[in-house]
């Protein structure tokens, strides 16, 4: 599936798709079985949802809410969901870890800053469109 399809699709309103990592889940049916409730589902239909799966992020940032690192029974239930993978165009740019940062209290989840190599980055186009600074991927170590 690609990126228009998606969006098109998301934005039509009646599908709960979701992005974890490069897969596409239709959590539409399963919204209401989510153990935390289909309004998370809701709120975040149409996003990649890969920090908050990760234990990197959560909705409740500014009310100190914890991150939740969801189980491997989680995964099998996403495995379920999944419809597509989705197909992205590749932009490639040479970077620096900038800042290195502990996303989770046992210090097994990380973040990494990144900045462009000065001449070796996105051109100004893309970078308007994908800023590095804001551009990440999420893995479970």
């Amino acid at each position: 599936m690609t990126e228009e399809e998606f969006y098109a699709i998301t934005r039509r309103g009646r599908r709960h798709l979701l992005l974890l990592d490069d897969l596409v889940l239709d959590a539409t049916d399963y919204a209401p079985y989510h153990p935390g409730g289909k309004f998370i589902i809701e709120r975040v239909r149409g996003t990649d949802i890969s920090k908050f799966f990760y234990g990197g992020y959560n909705l409740e940032p500014a009310n100190n809410g914890q991150n939740y690192n969801h189980t491997n029974y989680a995964r099998l239930a996403c495995n379920s969901l999944i419809i597509a993978k989705l197909i992205r165009g590749v932009n490639i740019s040479m970077v620096n870890i900038a800042g290195e940062f502990d996303a989770s209290i046992d210090k097994q989840i990380k973040t990494f800053k990144f900045e462009a190599i000065q001449g070796k980055g996105l051109s100004d186009q893309i970078a308007r469109h994908y800023p590095i600074d804001n551009t990440g991927k999420h893995f479970l170590i």
